[in-house]
């Protein structure tokens, strides 16, 4: 993105890394972002698949944790000054 017109949402835990190690800024949004809704799919033929049950725990439990925050923009935007 550095030396583009582009830019990224990204939540700020990866944020905050990426404006640290690189010449990247990070600005809040000028609008809401709702949270997105994950859904799992797959063929009934695999339900009881062990090792495809244990991905898709796997999934659930990995997705369903809550995400640490991380600092405010405010302050990674500069290196965290």
């Amino acid at each position: 993105l550095r030396n583009t017109e582009k830019i990224a949402t990204v939540p700020d835990y990866a944020a905050c890394p990426l404006v640290e190690d690189s010449c990247l800024r990070a600005e809040d949004p000028q609008l809401e972002i709702k949270p997105a809704e994950l859904s799992l799919v797959w063929s009934a033929a695999h339900d009881n698949d062990p090792a495809e049950l244990w991905l898709r725990e796997r999934m659930v439990e990995y997705m369903s944790a809550p995400v640490p925050l991380g600092p405010s923009f405010g302050l990674c935007r500069m290196g965290g000054a």
